[in-house]
C-alpha cells in the first residue's frame, strides 16, 4: 500500500476511466485494517461460510490441485498455455509460496460457489435466511458510477458501479445483457480481446 500511495495520478479523478488492480488490492488492505483479520480469513468466514462456498480459497489446499483449471491464452487463433509473465504467475505453480492473498486476483473458486455469491446480490444482499450484505449497500455497487464516460469499461456501452460492471447503453447489450445488467467479465487485456480464456478456477 505504500508503493502503490506513492504513485502520481494518472489522469484526474472522473476525467477518464482505466481497470485498476491496484484499487482492488488497497480496498482488501482496508477490510484487513477494519476488521483484524487477514483477508482471506475474513472472506472465508463473512462470505464463503455463510454462502455454502466450499469450493472457494485463495491459498488452495494441496487436496483441491487437481481440480484447477489452467489458463490458457489466446494465440495466432490458438489456444497456448499461459506461462510466468501473466498476472499471478505460472498457473501451473497454484502461487505456491504466496503469503498475499491478493484480493485483486488471487481467488480459486467454482461455477456453483460463484452462483451463490451472485443469488445473494439479486436477493438484495441474502441467501438462504442469512444477510451478508444491506439492500442499499447491494443498491450502491451496481449503480452506475462512472456516467456518460467513455469508455468506461472493456466493451462499449457498459460502465462501472462499484467492483462490477454495469450495462448503460444499447451498444452493451451486444453481449445478450439487459441494460442494468452487472456483472464481472473476466480477465482480459485494455485492447479488449481475451487474453486469458480460461481463468484459474476449480472445476466442477
Amino acid at each position: 500500500m505504500a508503493l502503490f500511495a506513492q504513485q502520481p495520478l494518472e489522469f484526474e479523478p472522473s476525467s477518464r476511466w482505466r481497470y485498476s488492480n491496484p484499487g482492488i488490492a488497497v480496498l482488501g488492505r482496508i477490510i484487513e485494517v477494519v476488521s483484524g483479520q487477514p483477508y482471506e480469513k475474513f472472506q472465508q468466514e463473512r462470505i464463503f461460510k455463510l454462502l455454502g462456498m466450499k469450493d472457494s480459497f485463495f491459498f488452495p489446499p494441496v487436496d483441491k490441485l487437481g481440480r484447477i483449471a489452467m489458463v490458457y491464452r489466446l494465440e495466432k487463433g490458438k489456444l497456448v498455455r499461459a506461462g510466468g509473465d501473466i498476472l499471478g504467475g505460472d498457473p501451473a505453480l497454484y502461487r505456491k509460496g504466496a503469503k498475499f492473498p491478493a484480493p485483486e486476483f488471487g481467488l480459486y473458486s467454482t461455477a456453483s460457489d460463484l452462483a451463490a455469491f451472485y443469488q445473494m446480490a439479486l436477493n438484495g444482499g441474502t441467501y438462504k435466511g442469512a444477510r451478508l450484505l444491506s439492500r442499499a449497500s447491494v443498491e450502491v455497487m451496481t449503480a452506475l458510477h462512472t456516467g456518460a464516460l467513455e469508455p468506461a469499461a472493456f466493451t462499449p456501452g457498459v460502465g462501472y458501479g462499484l467492483a462490477w460492471t454495469v450495462v448503460r447503453a444499447a451498444l452493451g447489450t451486444l453481449q445478450l445483457q439487459s441494460i442494468g445488467a452487472y456483472g464481472h467479465g473476466g480477465a482480459r487485456d485494455e485492447s479488449n480481446a481475451f487474453k486469458q480464456m480460461a481463468a484459474a478456477a476449480i472445476v466442477d
